[in-house]
């Protein structure tokens, strides 16, 4: 049997018990896999010591990364790392970020740090990451400084950020970024929606909230709300429409109103977050890397105006236009009637600096032609590639990836005297679940008198029970 980061303690004393009739108990399967991971990977607390090595290893490859350690007292504290090619890949990438965190499951229990992207293709594109001790304010503030000072042209308004409510990364993104868009991620609120046990007409009415095209929509949908679930309307009131109703948000969202990308992110480094913190900052850039090439590749043999997933789908959108009736008002108006019979104004942008929109709010949301101005177009017998956004065209996409990241040789990486932070077990279960903002940390009470100054062991009403 292989056992790797990857492999669970369960899976291993299943193993035992079948292939050497053992019973292991789980304390002694944990000790055992820990000790392989060390032999493999080395020991977690000299991972640490060679970090600084790795970062001097990064800028010496390739003088555009930024790669920032911080310590204090000799112990580590925190460190991030934006590779060059993911700094030249953010400047022809849509400018939507995806930002999240995650716990990694090691000893000295860190936090993992992520942002992405999407490609023109709609592809994740991984920009940084970083490892800090917690998830206060200042790592989320020191976190995001340094991807401000990474990524040109975050701090600007045409850039939006979308996060899960997460209370430090929402007053960091303020206090950092001001004049960037932030948006929440609507399937965390539906999920809080759900778990604050709110009805399911509640979660269905809120998705509704969330696509409503116009303003009146919005509120057809929570009077409908406040009639079925008063609790669940009052609790959406609550979250400002600004940040999550298409209708209201004034960034663009190309369509993503979740903040899957880091999901998938952090799906993707799965195996990264069993890894001691050298290997965990070299498993992300490797597997970045072979993305990088890979995609550089498909890109490179592209023959097409436009990236192949949005050629598909326009296909499929020239089918659909066909069964249209499309009248013009002038070379770049017209009205478009669907086959329902719902009427759709659509306006072409008069030149490359202008921007295309229809009533369906699609074109406007995406930069790319909807079924109503393929129609119009049509009509018209114009091409239609050249009115999509320069993100989708083949040429961008290829120079998103026109840089690769530089491989690093970690083995070759020589000890340092940086020592882990300071380990401190906290009572109980270990957190799982990230606070959002708004929420409130539940007070511990005595059960024997129900005061919140002590515990049971302490009451003195214990003894005499």
């Amino acid at each position: 049997m292989v056992v790797d980061a990857k492999t669970s303690a369960k899976a291993v004393a299943k193993q035992l018990k079948h292939g050497e009739a053992y019973d292991a108990s789980r304390s002694a399967v944990y000790k055992a896999k820990a000790a392989i991971l060390n032999e493999s990977y080395g020991d977690e607390a000299k991972s640490f010591g060679r970090l600084p090595a790795y970062m001097e290893a990064l800028t010496t490859a390739d003088s555009d990364t930024r790669a920032v350690l911080e310590s204090s007292d000799g112990k580590f504290k925190r460190m991030f790392v934006c590779p060059g090619a993911a700094r030249h890949a953010w400047r022809y990438c849509r400018k939507w970020l995806a930002i999240d965190a995650t716990f990694m499951k090691t000893k000295y229990q860190s936090r993992l740090k992520l942002a992405a992207v999407m490609d023109g293709t709609g592809s994740l594109v991984v920009l940084a990451w970083c490892l800090t001790d917690g998830e206060t304010l200042d790592n989320w503030t020191w976190f995001m400084r340094n991807l401000r000072d990474s990524l040109d042209g975050l701090d600007s308004p045409a850039s939006t950020i979308v996060s899960d409510r997460n209370a430090g990364l929402l007053s960091a993104i303020d206090e950092v970024l001001p004049t960037t868009r932030s948006t929440y991620c609507c399937f965390h609120i539906a999920k809080n929606i759900k778990e604050a046990h709110h009805s399911a007409a509640a979660v269905r009415l809120f998705w509704q909230m969330v696509y409503a095209r116009t303003a009146d929509q919005f509120k057809g949908h929570m009077q409908r709300l406040e009639e079925v679930d008063k609790g669940g309307a009052n609790y959406i009131k609550g979250i400002d429409p600004t940040k999550w109703a298409n209708y209201a948000v004034p960034g663009r969202r190309f369509g993503h109103v979740t903040s899957n990308l880091v999901e998938i992110a952090n799906a993707m480094v799965l195996e990264a977050r069993e890894l001691p913190p050298l290997y965990c900052f070299d498993f992300i850039y490797r597997h970045q890397m072979e993305r990088f090439f890979s995609r550089r590749v498909e890109a490179i043999n592209c023959d097409s105006p436009i990236v192949p997933a949005e050629y598909i789908r326009l296909q499929r959108e020239i089918v659909e236009a066909r069964r249209m009736t499309a009248v013009c008002s002038s070379a770049t108006a017209g009205c478009v009637t669907s086959v329902g019979g719902t009427q759709y104004v659509v306006q072409l942008p008069a030149d490359q600096n202008d921007m295309g929109r229809c009533d369906c709010r699609f074109y406007q949301q995406l930069l790319r032609p909807c079924r109503h101005a393929v129609a119009l177009l049509q009509k018209l017998k114009q091409s239609i590639a050249p009115h999509y956004h320069w993100s989708y065209t083949t040429t961008t996409w290829r120079e998103v990836y026109s840089k690769t990241l530089p491989p690093i040789n970690v083995s070759a990486l020589a000890d340092g005297d940086l020592q882990p932070p300071t380990f401190k077990r906290k009572r109980g279960r270990p957190q799982k679940e990230r606070k959002e903002v708004g929420s409130r940390s539940s007070t511990q009470h005595c059960s024997v008198c129900d005061r919140d100054d002590h515990r049971r062991r302490d009451c003195n009403l214990t003894w005499d029970m």
